[in-house]
């Protein structure tokens, strides 16, 4: 038995399995462990696990997790209980990941004081130090802030830091090649990350970054520290932190004009200098937050002209929100495509160690997950974002974020209304105004939670005049600076950007002010662009050609540099505001910026420059290319290789659909669809094509439903290219896909035609599961054509395949699905007991599987209803409606609310009708509209309502072929004819029936003939 107490509280079993323990039994073994070897009394043990608790009731607690415990690892002899004491011995058998973590702390402290002046063997530090990366995986008892445990956690998490400096502090006096570098570097990034703010772990890190030669990454180093002691403290590195740069800058060969430790400023970039403006914006901002951490969930919008000052504003809320303790994390959405699927709320959960976002099964990627597994999987993050207030949570650029994290955000607002979390939405104004799916989304979040809307406009006169004397020069007077409002618009961006060209080329005399572009915005950007040296240029290339946030070794290797250029060039950038370090690399200051660093480059530049980015990423992820496929789609596709960019986009897609991404998944294959018409037409590139729209179709229909026009054309596009291919088995898979088409639109003809030539091409193809499906098409579509007898030989010949380890293009398994059909069937004609039989094999194979459980119980609903018991439907259609509501499985759900519309009756039960023909309607289903209509018509008191119903139930069903209930729709019209027109419309409607073989309607009307007075 192992326990686990940092990073997560568990215990496992040998063989890695999870062992049955609650939380308070892993806390005791915390406890006991901690004193290992020393007696503790009973008393002290209850009182520190239930403080809140009385001595007598806190003892029983104690009886009650050793009872648990002494089970957990009987006769292991780790646990020595006696009347009133409890000792823990560690042993082979039982063993704990914190005493582990203190013996390799005491090791690692042995073998460097025990063997100086020489030095502790190579191999024992590299051992101790992996053991110590490996053992400390986060803090002690996560989420468990007993009094006993908060000291403990700090004094743990102190003795990790310790053993990290020792470990980093020995290995700078190794051989720059030896393998300890590797742990030690580990340690020193570890140590950084867990103590941002001790500038200390920085400089070490730099240092041991510089003894082994890789001085961009002690760049980079000396960047990330910046960056958190300005946000965090609004102070630069201090003396060691800047000597440790000039020496790296020397040793690179150049130093800025710039001294050391001074740091350039980037407007929008989060710098700590005083906010100029803004205050009622800012106030309104805190308020919400204040809202939030006290009363729920709550949004802020802030939206903005491009430059307007939106980041800074919500970096000052940001900042507010960390001097009161609270989590921040910030993600969003990027002008340039090839971003990962639910790249913001990865950013979002960054910050949980050791709790990547969870994953879908991979194939469902390539052929659409069902709506019940994506539901699961949203809760899980939506759980998991609640779990993390109170907080505060930024999604910038919402026009670029991809659907699916939008969605997300609708799911957080639907479900966790009391989370206290603050939701802060950027966006530029144009786009709200511009994109009505984008207005439709804000303003549907907007209506589930409190929203604050705030609009960042152009600074006022007199704050602009701050702004330019602090970014320019402080002597500058008011007329100076009013023309600098005048030529900007008073926007932030333009405001900084202006002055400090203006006060550069003062200073250097180069150029009279009048001869400056201030008053637009690109030309100034573009012209401190130009300004910079060579090298800087290009890697802002380079850096703009990525599109996001750019690690160091991707810029190092993309950009051609060697090692010393890139230093210089990185290092340039920095000072001169173009680049600063965030997390996951360096990116621009603005949007704006990169837009300008990316037209620097002619296009044929950019075309190789997306090259180089492709390759040095492949490079970079070769074990892993799925984490980077799409924005390797992305740089092929710029560089002009749809080959290479079709790869990659596929399988972008299947990575999107490992995280329910449907939207993004979509988004992928479509682009490589786009991509593959670039290459010469032959059977290959058909060949590919074809893959590509069979794998959209799937992702299609499991997004938008079987009515989507988008479905419809990337089916018809694919059946054109199987058939010019004489593939059978993947025109039988298309041809399949369009029946679907046609059948839930109501085309039955149509369908039965397609199901046909389905069916006829798995005939030809030899394959028997594909022939299974092309029955089970058929046959279902006859039935609804009025031939019941037909459509139940096809599909009972599907069933006597036997075939149960598939599902169809529908989303159900033919074992199911065949059945439950063939019940209705039955039923029709006139064989109750088999049509009983039928549903109830379909709902035992259903299992509890959600998709197919839903389906069998809505057939056996109809079937039940088709059958008159009442009694029998009742429980059907509860269990329906929890289980679709449960995983939202609105189709089948539909079912469900109509026939508990007819069971109720009277007006409620109308309504209830009404709004499931509306829902159906509104996603485009035509299947069994007259059928529900006619149910619709059995609950309506007023006879000419009525009657007006069923002749539109009349009319959809003859209209769209759906004619097997087409007999007991005429003959409740006849009944509700005047007298004398009864019986002839009765007779027809009997005749009908008889047509179709229907013993079970034709029934219905010799009954209503029966009753019919004589004469």
């Amino acid at each position: 038995m192992r326990f686990l107490l940092l990073g997560e509280r568990a215990a496992v079993q040998q063989d890695g399995s999870a062992a049955p323990s609650s939380p308070r039994t892993v806390s005791l073994v915390a406890y006991l462990a901690v004193h290992a070897g020393v007696p503790q009394p009973r008393a002290t043990v209850a009182a520190a696990l239930w403080p809140d608790t009385p001595g007598p009731q806190a003892l029983t607690n104690l009886r009650r997790e050793l009872h648990h415990l002494r089970r957990l690892f009987a006769g292991d002899g780790c646990l020595q209980v006696t009347a009133t004491d409890l000792t823990w011995h560690d042993g082979p058998g039982c063993t704990v990941d914190l005493l582990d973590l203190r013996a390799t702390v005491t090791g690692l402290r042995a073998a460097v004081e025990g063997a100086r002046p020489a030095g502790a063997p190579e191999e024992t530090l590299l051992a101790l130090g992996r053991d110590l990366l490996g053992t400390y995986r986060g803090d002690l008892l996560p989420g468990l802030d007993d009094g006993w445990v908060v000291d403990l956690r700090a004094q743990v998490e102190q003795e990790f830091v310790d053993a990290c400096d020792l470990l980093v502090g020995t290995a700078t006096g190794l051989d720059p090649s030896s393998p300890v570098h590797g742990p030690a570097l580990d340690a020193a990034r570890r140590r950084v990350r867990l103590r941002p703010l001790e500038e200390a772990g920085h400089v070490t890190l730099m240092r041991l970054l510089a003894h082994v030669g890789d001085v961009p990454g002690a760049l980079a180093a000396y960047h990330r520290c910046a960056r958190v002691l300005r946000d965090e403290l609004g102070v630069d590195p201090g003396a060691a932190a800047q000597a440790l740069l000039a020496e790296l800058l020397g040793r690179a060969g150049g130093a800025s004009e710039d001294p050391p430790g001074r740091v350039v400023r980037p407007a929008g970039a989060g710098e700590r200098d005083p906010l100029v403006g803004r205050e009622p914006e800012l106030a309104a901002l805190v308020s919400q937050l204040d809202a939030a951490t006290t009363s729920g969930l709550r949004v802020a919008l802030v939206h903005g002209e491009a430059g307007s000052g939106k980041s800074r504003l919500v970096e000052e809320l940001l900042a507010a929100a960390r001097r009161r303790g609270l989590r921040t994390a910030a993600g969003g959405g990027h002008a340039m495509g090839g971003a990962v699927a639910m790249a913001p709320v990865l950013d979002w959960l960054a910050g949980e160690p050791g709790r990547p976002l969870p994953s879908g099964p991979g194939e469902g990627s390539a052929r659409g997950a069902a709506s019940w597994e994506r539901l699961g999987f949203v809760r899980d993050l939506v759980r998991r974002l609640a779990a993390s207030a109170p907080a505060v949570l930024v999604l910038e650029d919402v026009q670029w974020v991809d659907q699916d994290t939008l969605d997300l955000v609708s799911s957080l607002a639907r479900w966790e209304p009391a989370a206290r979390l603050l939701l802060v939405l950027t966006a530029r104004s144009g786009a709200l105004e511009e994109s009505t799916d984008l207005a439709r989304w804000t303003a549907g979040v907007r209506a589930q939670v409190p929203t604050l809307v705030v609009r960042t406009g152009p600074l006022t006169p007199s704050e602009g005049r701050t702004l330019v004397r602090r970014h320019g020069d402080e002597r500058w007077d008011d007329d100076r600076c009013a023309a600098l409002h005048a030529a900007t618009g008073g926007f932030p961006l333009h405001l900084v950007e202006a002055a400090r060209l203006l006060v550069r080329h003062e200073r250097a005399g180069t150029l009279p002010a009048a001869d400056l572009p201030t008053g637009d915005l690109r030309g100034v950007l573009t012209h401190r662009l130009t300004v910079l040296g060579g090298a800087a240029q290009q890697l802002a290339v380079v850096a703009a050609a990525v599109g996001r946030s750019a690690s160091l070794p991707l810029l190092r290797l993309a950009g051609g540099l060697d090692d010393a250029t890139t230093v210089q060039a990185l290092d340039e950038l920095c000072r001169a505001a173009v680049l600063v370090e965030r997390p996951g690399g360096y990116d621009f200051t603005h949007d704006l910026l990169r837009d300008a660093a990316y037209e620097l480059a002619t296009p044929a530049r950019r075309a190789l420059v997306h090259l180089r980015v492709g390759e040095a990423l492949e490079r970079l992820h070769g074990e892993h290319l799925e984490d980077v496929a799409a924005l390797l789609g992305e740089q092929y596709s710029r560089a002009g290789l749809p080959e290479r960019a079709v790869r990659h986009l596929r399988e972008a897609a299947r990575a999107a659909g490992r995280v329910f991404a449907a939207d993004r998944s979509i988004e992928s294959l479509r682009a490589a669809a786009l991509q593959l018409q670039a290459l010469p037409a032959g059977p290959a590139r058909d060949r590919d094509e074809l893959d590509c729209l069979h794998d959209l179709a799937a992702v299609l229909n499991a997004r938008h439903g079987w009515t989507s026009p988008a479905l419809r054309s990337t089916l018809e596009r694919a059946q054109e290219l199987a058939a010019g291919l004489h593939d059978d088995p993947a025109l039988a898979d298309v041809l399949t896909g369009l029946w679907g088409t046609d059948y839930v639109r109501g085309a039955n003809r149509q369908a039965l035609a397609t199901a046909e030539a389905a069916r006829a091409a798995a005939t030809r193809s030899g394959d028997r599961v594909r022939v299974a499906v092309g029955r089970f098409a058929v046959g279902a579509t006859l039935v609804h054509l009025g031939r019941p007898r037909d459509g139940l030989d096809e599909l009972e010949g599907a069933i006597a395949e036997g075939l149960t380890s598939f599902r169809l293009a529908v989303g159900s398994r033919p074992e199911v699905h065949a059945r439950a059909w063939a019940a209705h069937a039955r039923a029709l004609l006139g064989d109750t007991e088999g049509a009983t039989a039928a549903s109830q094999e379909a709902l035992d194979r259903a299992g509890k599987h959600p998709y197919d459980r839903a389906l069998a119980l809505a057939y056996a609903a109809v079937t039940a209803h088709l059958r008159d018991d009442r009694h029998g439907l009742v429980p059907l259609v509860d269990e329906l409606a929890q289980q679709c509501g449960r995983y939202e499985l609105g189709y089948y759900g539909s079912w469900g609310e109509a026939l508990h519309g007819w069971i109720d009756g009277g007006e409620a039960g109308a309504a209830r009708l009404r709004r499931a023909i509306t829902d159906q309607r509104a996603t485009g289903v035509g299947a069994r509209s007259g059928y529900f209509l006619s149910l619709l018509a059995d609950v309506t008191a007023d006879p000419s309502e009525a009657r007006a119903v069923l002749d539109a139930a009349a009319a959809n069903a003859r209209a769209q072929e759906d004619l097997w209930w087409l007999p007991e729709i005429e003959r409740r019209r006849g009944l509700l004819r005047p007298a004398g027109e009864r019986r002839p419309a009765l007779e027809a409607a009997l005749e009908l029936a008889t047509a179709q073989g229907s013993r079970l309607l034709a029934e219905r009307c010799r009954l209503s003939l029966a009753d019919l007075p004589e004469g």
